[in-house]
């Protein structure tokens, strides 16, 4: 009540019943938005809104603010308002990546490709991973995507499949890899017992530092750490 004892002794005005009162008002609410302050908006949605899975793995947005969610039983979109799913095969869907080009990029078991939009406006998806040879079509998941550039890069444990607009060509190992993961426009992976590596459009390189990660899994691998040690 500091700063209103002040106003009452100093102001004799027609408008002091106003103020008095303004600023009353002002230190409520003052008092009240406080215990908000720094805390964000969220909004929970329960697997019966949205009738999909339980699981979620990724999480991308459009350049019109869409929201698309890779899920157990497809791909999501949410548009603030409602919400709709994309089958894509019936698999799960476990990644997801938005494209300079307008596409969604998405990984699943055993597939990989994008959804686009028709002449009416609906997304339809189509499979990439459907175009390979026999030979390396025997991946399990697809569980990271990234895009460099013209580029978008489909990381299984098995190899890193390299899509250029036109073609995919894979990027293979003796060996198999880990989570793959980029930094600075550089796609990274582990190979068990041999240690990081990054890769390139054609091929899988060893890493200047691989000798200190050769025990070590991707996941317990920090970017500051990769950054400082390349």
């Amino acid at each position: 009540m500091g700063i209103i004892s002040k106003v009452i002794v100093r102001s004799r005005t027609k408008g002091f019943w106003f103020l008095s009162l303004f600023l009353i008002t002002l230190t409520a609410f003052g008092q009240q938005s406080n215990d908000y302050k720094g805390l964000p908006f969220i909004a929970n949605y329960e697997p019966a809104t949205y009738e999909a899975g339980i699981q979620n793995w990724d999480i991308i947005q459009d350049d019109v603010g869409r929201i698309y969610i890779a899920n157990n039983l497809g791909l999501l979109e949410f548009d603030g308002k409602f919400w709709k799913r994309y089958g894509l095969n019936n698999t799960k869907v476990r990644s997801a990546f938005w494209g300079k080009d307008g596409r969604i990029y998405v990984g699943s078991q055993a597939d990989f490709g994008f959804l686009s939009s028709d002449e009416t406006g609906t997304l339809k998806y189509t499979s990439l991973a459907d175009s390979l040879p026999s030979s390396i079509r025997d991946f399990d998941e697809t569980w990271k995507i990234f895009g460099q550039n013209n580029v978008v890069y489909f990381c299984t444990f098995k190899r890193i499949y390299v899509y250029d607009g036109e073609t995919v060509e894979p990027i293979n190992s003796d060996k198999r890899l880990d989570i793959s993961f980029q930094i600075d426009n550089q796609i990274y992976t582990q190979i068990t017992g041999d240690g990081l590596f990054f890769g390139n459009t054609t091929r899988l390189q060893a890493h200047s530092q691989w000798g200190f990660f050769l025990k070590k899994f991707g996941f317990q691998i920090s970017c500051p750490t990769i950054m400082t040690n390349g």
